[in-house]
């Protein structure tokens, strides 16, 4: 097997592998912001900016990868709502970070890893 090939599989299999972990941290952010708190929450989401980051930058480096395998990944729209992200961290909008981990960062992660599973 051609080393850039298995190299390649083993970051695809890793990020398959990875994403469940993420989302499970981002969805404890969510219930620490719910029950108001807000120190766990951040301690926590240090972390899922983390895992995030890491997943972006893999799937810039995999993406053309993963096309060729029929698993679309839109690194514009997860990169647009980072934006947003970021603008509600700095605003400290513990509301607006909440909503976008929920009702965008979470929807993300959750279609990635079904496109991920079903190939």
């Amino acid at each position: 097997m051609d080393v850039n090939k298995q190299l390649i599989d083993e970051s695809i299999e890793s990020f398959r592998e990875y994403l469940p972990k993420l989302i499970k941290g981002s969805e404890q952010v969510l219930e620490y912001f719910q029950s108001q708190q807000d120190g766990e929450a951040f301690s926590t989401l240090v972390y899922v900016i983390e895992g995030l980051q890491w997943t972006l930058d893999l799937v810039s480096l995999i993406s053309p990868h993963l096309e060729s395998k029929g698993i679309i990944i839109e690194e514009s729209r997860i990169t647009e709502v980072m934006n947003d992200f970021h603008q509600a961290l700095e605003n400290q909008d513990l509301v607006l970070i909440s909503d976008i981990l929920e009702y965008e960062v979470l929807e993300i992660l959750r279609e990635w890893l079904n496109s991920l599973n079903k190939h």
